[in-house]
């Protein structure tokens, strides 16, 4: 009865062969050995095995039986249920644990997917196919194109605040600038757009991510001051590099400003290292050290690539650029209103009132505030030079 029941198979038909060869005499134990791959003691097995059973004997003995660590059909019927109703929304891993913790099943992840797959139920989502990607060759020239992006870390392992550190460099050369600031801002990256400016000049293009502060958020519509003057809305820091005819280009993704994105990994490393062992707590702590890296990193890795840097005209201020604008209508008693705050405009050689002119406030990145009317600084001022809050006035 148990020879019917076994199928072998072609192994198995074939080592049941040899095994009966040898039975009969026709080749020795050694020699069959030798064609089984197996030791003559095995051989030895196999011949009692068949002797007793028959053809079946030639099976493993665990042919047919169940696993004693198999899931019964019944707990596998109720995960099954389970799945299908109360926790239809679950993932695998949420629903293992709900498995755990709520009806006090606890078994592994895979075993849960596994019988969920088995049974036609699939992942909650589907991986998402590789996206195709091609390899963007350097710029030519130093200054054509300057890659931007932050790094936020514990820069100082717990010993002062988290800081950001701001990233620039050069697509062609490798050639690295950076800073630290207390939190990724408008004016972090004006400060560090001003370095690399004093430092070599302007550049071409800028290319970064889509963080709100290099773009304007998707959909938001102009303002009425945008429509009557025709401008789209900008980012201050987007209209900063146009008024600096530089262009600014998103990247659709982190791999796309890699040569950016893989100098983190070394700052995260090294300088990360050198802070510890200076034990720094601050940012004008930890400034001469990133300075220290960044030269290692400059003589290290730069490259020798022609320059496209343009030279600063004569006067050039790079604050009339590089800071926050808004554009203000003086009030009848010669003041204007910024961040709740009044501002008081005196009296110039060229014009006693102000009343009702429209006047561009800029806020610098060192805080002082300038008013200024068709290109000309009336007054800069401190921010502790405002009169009063507008609240406090109103009361």
């Amino acid at each position: 009865m148990k020879e019917e029941r076994i199928l072998l198979t072609m192994t198995e038909t074939t080592k049941l062969d040899v095994i009966n060869r040898s039975l009969r005499g026709e080749i020795t134990v050694a020699i069959a050995a030798q064609l089984l791959a197996h030791t003559e003691r095995q051989v030895y097995r196999l011949r009692k095995k068949v002797k007793t059973l028959g053809a079946p004997g030639i099976a493993h003995g665990n042919r047919g039986r169940s696993s004693p660590r198999k899931i019964p059909y019944r707990l596998r019927d109720r995960i099954i249920a389970l799945r299908r109703a109360e926790y239809a929304k679950f993932n695998d891993t949420h629903f293992t644990e709900a498995l755990a913790e709520e009806h006090q099943i606890t078994i592994g992840r895979s075993t849960v997917r596994a019988i969920l797959r088995e049974h036609g139920l699939g992942p909650k989502r589907l991986r998402r196919q590789p996206k195709h990607r091609s390899r963007r060759p350097r710029k030519e020239r130093a200054g054509d194109m300057i890659q931007l992006d932050g790094s936020h870390h514990d820069w100082l392992s717990g010993r002062g605040p988290k800081l950001c550190l701001h990233v620039a460099m050069d697509d062609a050369s490798n050639y690295p600038w950076a800073r630290f600031e207390l939190a990724e801002t408008t004016d972090g990256y004006f400060r560090l757009t001003k370095q690399i400016i004093k430092d070599k000049g302007l550049f071409t293009s800028v290319y970064a991510d889509k963080h709100s502060i290099f773009q304007i958020e998707h959909g938001r519509k102009p303002t009425i001051e945008e429509q009557l003057a025709g401008k789209q809305p900008n980012t201050q820091f987007e209209r900063a590099l146009k008024e600096l005819g530089i262009t600014l280009i998103a990247a659709h993704s982190p791999q796309a400003k890699g040569r950016v994105e893989r100098i983190h990994q070394f700052f995260q490393d090294r300088l990360v290292a050198e802070l510890d062992r200076a034990k720094a707590s601050s940012i004008d702590q930890a400034t001469p050290i990133l300075n220290k890296v960044l030269g290692i990193y400059r003589r290290k890795f730069t490259l020798p690539v022609p320059l496209s840097f343009k030279p600063l005209p004569d006067g050039f201020d790079p604050d009339r650029y590089l800071c926050r604008k808004k554009t203000r209508t003086v009030a009848n008693d010669n003041c204007f209103s910024l961040n709740a705050r009044l501002y008081q405009l005196p009296p110039t050689s060229g014009r006693i009132s102000w009343c009702k002119a429209k006047i561009e406030v800029h806020t610098l990145t060192n805080g002082l505030i300038r008013a200024v009317y068709q290109g000309q600084i009336i007054k800069t001022f401190k921010p502790q030079d405002a009169i009063k809050p507008i609240s406090i006035i109103r009361k």
